[in-house]
């Protein structure tokens, strides 16, 4: 696994609580964090916060679930036998330009199934609409030859995106549309949610 993927799973695993959820989930089927706290006398918040960092980990699995005072998430392992195998030779970087053009392209692609009205104009920044415009053309061999600064400002086309949709559709939409770019690209990630991507759902 990459270096990013490895330091989310180190620090999902090495809170004091976690391998008390972890022999609990072990143990369990699907479970919603309310009752793995009445179970280890811990505070539901707490747990949430755990089952979170796992989840992002690719560690846990999460589905929806409805219950008397509304809907939850429930949790459950993925294995038995978690992989802490560190690849130092693995060059994949999910904060790379290419990963983020290929996020970007696809929030855009949902954007515009919704009618979303939007174009280069929407950046304020000269070079953030330059990046838009050769995410847009699809120059591959000049997105993978950039430099530093100009991954930063893919990253800040990323953010005014959106930004964008916020305003125009609020966040809660905004989140699904976001999630659902991420999901459809995540085996690619192997099951792990880079931070830039958990601060957008948060």
């Amino acid at each position: 696994m990459s270096v990013e993927h490895f330091k989310s799973r180190v620090d999902a695993l090495s809170g004091e609580h976690s391998l008390k959820i972890l022999f609990y989930l072990r143990d369990s089927d699907w479970s919603i964090a309310l009752d793995i706290a009445r179970e280890l006398r811990l505070h539901p918040t707490t747990v949430a916060r755990y089952l979170t960092k796992m989840h992002n980990a690719g560690i846990i699995s999460k589905r929806p679930k409805c219950v008397k005072t509304g809907k939850t998430f429930e949790y459950r392992l993925k294995s038995k036998k978690i992989d802490l195998t560190l690849d130092l030779s693995e060059e994949t970087d999910y904060k790379s330009p290419c990963s983020i053009v290929d996020l970007i392209s696809r929030i855009i692609d949902r954007l515009e199934k919704v009618g979303c009205p939007f174009n280069q104009d929407i950046f304020k920044d000269k070079r953030e609409r330059e990046t838009f415009t050769l995410i847009i053309s699809k120059k591959g061999d000049e997105i993978s030859t950039l430099s530093k600064k100009d991954k930063e400002s893919f990253t800040n086309a990323l953010e005014s995106l959106i930004k964008f949709s916020e305003k125009s559709y609020g966040k809660s939409v905004t989140q699904d549309i976001v999630l659902s770019a991420w999901r459809s690209m995540e085996k690619t990630a192997g099951g792990f949610m880079p931070e830039y991507i958990q601060e957008v759902l948060n």
